[in-house]
């Protein structure tokens, strides 16, 4: 890092120091963009270029200017860099580029420069009787290390932005910086424009004045294109030929044209800096517009997808209840009441939420559908959750205004089935349907289906099961016979099914006597 930055130094510092100190602008420069830890190393550097020139000049400037000189401008510079870096937002290497505050700070480097170079004259040898025009150089020296700040610093503030997006890769910077619009508008437009006039300034030497003032022209159009970064390069070009065309690096004459200049410049930047804020934030608008466009967008077509599903599932239960409906009309008209028909439809929807194979039963969902009085109660669900054997059912009809023969048949025939179960071993599942209706005198007819899986039924604890079905305690819990009973026809299948078997047992009234037809079909004419 010292070899480089003497290399730097030795390099600008042949450049001419009347009115442009370009020396300043890479001080600063280097203060803003090099990490702290480097600053000793930038100090090294500095301090061997002071060294080479005290030692070239120590036998016409004497032994006190060369060790005054060796005093590094830049150890001057970096507190008040670190400042402006740590308390002003002024930090290009973490992305904060202020520019009102690098003007700020490039006035208030070109001051300490000036005191600098005020001291060192103070101790030159000066010829007897002579007394410095301080009137002269004091602004002269405000206004060309102002200068170097303000034209050199912004532009390596710009080239490095330009590495750090690259990945400070020299080349593919380079590559991207000669295909931007702000490098081809400055070759093919600025720079052709500034030739132009300097061409016109040496050939009319009366409207010099009016040339230089034209000369930030292009300036003024690359920082309203590019911000500062077009304000940066433009300002540094038109300074350059500007400075070309003064008579004299001496002449006190031309210092308000470096005021206009540092004026010109500083006030580019600012505006430069302002306009590329505004297109930002605008950019930003757009992007976050564009996000949220983007994000409804997904959640229209997220709400058409579940839409979708839901008329998928609404289609499959139109269909579904299709099905289902006959038989809800049938219980209906037997029923002859809405009441029951309203009893037939929720035994439809608690038919929909059956435990499915493994699920234990929930005994108050047994208890409200009326199932477990055929078989026991509670402790029917209680045991079968214990034995690990699931249950489901679907009832529907007046289960409760059977004949009690007809309710003591059914739940003959459902113990007898898990007790058959029991002696089997190989269900994993029972489930039961029951259909019932009270028209000539009741019917009913039950469907008992088993789930076989023997791998899984060694899980069920088959003894409990037996225990529970044999037990005297559930035959008690029986519907008794009373008033109202009276002889019925049943009838009994049994058939294997994949997966498991079933049992289908109808229960009918007996069919009516040549008398009771005729009566009954007396009534229905009446």
């Amino acid at each position: 890092m010292a070899v480089a930055y003497f290399a730097s130094v030795a390099m600008f510092g042949r450049f001419p120091t009347g009115h442009w100190v370009v020396l300043t602008g890479l001080h600063l420069g280097a203060l803003l963009l090099v990490d702290y830890r480097y600053w000793p190393a930038l100090f090294v550097g500095d301090l061997a270029w002071l060294g080479y020139l005290s030692a070239r000049s120590y036998e016409r400037l004497g032994p006190l200017w060369a060790l005054v000189n060796l005093i590094p401008p830049i150890a001057w510079y970096a507190p008040l860099v670190l400042m402006f870096r740590e308390h002003w937002g002024l930090d290009p290497a973490r992305g904060e580029t202020n520019m009102p505050a690098l003007v700020l700070c490039a006035v208030a480097v070109s001051g300490i420069a000036t005191m600098i170079t005020i001291g060192q004259l103070q101790v030159m040898p000066l010829p007897m009787g002579s007394a410095l025009p301080y009137a002269e150089i004091v602004p002269r020296l405000v206004f060309g290390h102002l200068l170097g700040a303000l034209a050199l610093t912004p532009v390596l503030l710009l080239a490095q932005q330009g590495l750090a997006a690259t990945g400070w890769r020299w080349a593919t910077w380079l590559r991207s910086f000669a295909d931007s619009r702000l490098a081809i508008e400055v070759l093919f437009g600025a720079l052709p424009c500034l030739v132009a006039l300097y061409w016109i300034a040496e050939r009319h030497a009366s409207l010099r004045d009016v040339v230089q003032l034209a000369m930030f022209l292009p300036a003024v159009v690359l920082a309203m294109r590019h911000g500062w970064g077009g304000a940066a390069i433009g300002g540094l070009l038109a300074s350059v030929m500007i400075l070309t065309l003064m008579p004299s690096h001496e002449d006190a004459g031309v210092l308000p044209a470096e005021a206009m200049m540092a004026a010109a410049i500083a006030a580019l930047l600012i505006i430069g800096a302002r306009l590329a804020y505004l297109d930002g934030r605008g950019a930003r608008e757009q992007a976050g517009m564009q996000a949220l466009l983007a994000q409804t967008r997904m959640q229209v077509r997220r709400d058409d997808a579940d839409l979708r599903e839901i008329a998928r599932a609404l289609e499959e239960f139109r269909h579904s209840f299709r099905d289902v409906l006959p038989l809800v009309l049938e219980s209906g008209e037997e029923s002859g009441t809405p009441a029951v028909r309203g009893a037939a439809w929720r035994g439809n929807r608690r038919a929909a939420s059956l435990p499915g194979p493994g699920q234990s039963p929930d005994p108050s969902r047994l208890a409200a559908s009326g199932w477990p009085e055929l078989l026991g109660g509670d402790r029917l669900a209680r045991a079968l959750g214990e034995a690990g054997l699931a249950m489901g059912w679907d009832v529907r009809g007046p289960l409760g205004r059977l004949a009690p023969a007809m309710v003591r048949a059914l739940t003959g025939e459902a113990r007898e089935a898990l007790a058959d179960a029991s002696h089997l071993r190989d269900a994993v599942a029972m489930r039961v349907r029951i259909r019932c209706g009270v028209r000539h005198g009741g019917w009913a007819v039950a469907v008992i289906r088993f789930d076989c899986d023997p791998a899984r039924a060694a899980r069920v604890d088959w003894d409990r099961l037996a225990s529970f079905v044999q037990s005297p305690s559930v035959a008690e819990d029986e519907p008794s016979s009373g008033a109202g009973a009276m002889p019925f026809t049943r009838t009994l299948r049994r058939r294997a099914r994949a997966g498991g078997r079933s049992i289908t047992v109808a229960i009918l009234p007996p069919p009516l006597s040549p008398d009771d037809q005729d009566a009954t079909g007396d009534r229905r004419h009446a």
